[in-house]
């Protein structure tokens, strides 16, 4: 009776996966699952690419105020995963620029 339940819950999780992956609106939860693969030393070299595309061209929002904590968060988070994986050198200095703006709008 077990083994069904499981097959259910693994199929249920690869569809959540598979959406996460593809929803580029919400890309917290993308990283969220890129820090889990990092964490079990599963991260590909693509998903690397892909934080260091959004680090890249990332910049604080100055008229969407709706979404700017989920935004800081996915920043963070990738910032993060680079800083694990030891590819966070050309993001050093943006991160400080994001947290002294930051510092100054509180």
């Amino acid at each position: 009776m077990e083994t069904p339940m499981l097959d259910d819950l693994n199929r249920n999780l690869l569809q959540w996966l598979n959406i996460a992956t593809r929803d580029q609106r919400h890309l917290l939860w993308k990283f969220y699952l890129y820090y889990f693969l990092m964490r079990n030393k599963q991260l590909k070299k693509n998903q690397i690419g892909e934080i260091e595309d959004f680090l890249s061209y990332y910049e604080l929002p100055q008229d969407d105020w709706q979404y700017l904590d989920e935004n800081i968060v996915t920043f963070l988070l990738g910032y993060r995963i680079l800083q694990e994986t030891r590819n966070e050198k050309k993001f050093k200095d943006k991160a400080k620029a994001i947290k002294k703006e930051m510092e100054g709008q509180s």
